[in-house]
């Protein structure tokens, strides 16, 4: 493969992603141990445990307050940024 060095203005750049629907997002958080085949295996188990709860019994905890990194991406339009991110030593919610 050839090697090329070419130079383009910043409007050239956002003319092709807007182009292209590329647009500039914050990125969701993915963990990287969510690909794991154990961890696979224990959130398969804890979903099929879910039909069980009764909603009306339930308690939901807002979790908003966590902290991380604000991250941007460029996803295709009306698609999520996707990174992985390890787990934050300060969020617990076991």
């Amino acid at each position: 493969m050839t090697e090329r060095s070419e130079r383009f203005g910043i409007s050239t750049i956002w003319r092709f992603f807007g182009g292209h629907r590329i647009t500039l997002n914050k990125k969701i958080g993915h963990a990287v141990e969510q690909d794991r085949p154990d961890v696979l295996k224990r959130r398969r188990e804890w979903f099929e445990d879910q039909v069980d709860l009764e909603p009306e019994r339930s308690i939901f905890i807002d979790e908003a307050g966590g902290v991380r990194n604000s991250l941007y991406g460029w996803p295709v339009e009306h698609q999520a940024a996707r990174a992985l991110t390890k787990r934050s030593p300060k969020m617990t919610a076991n």
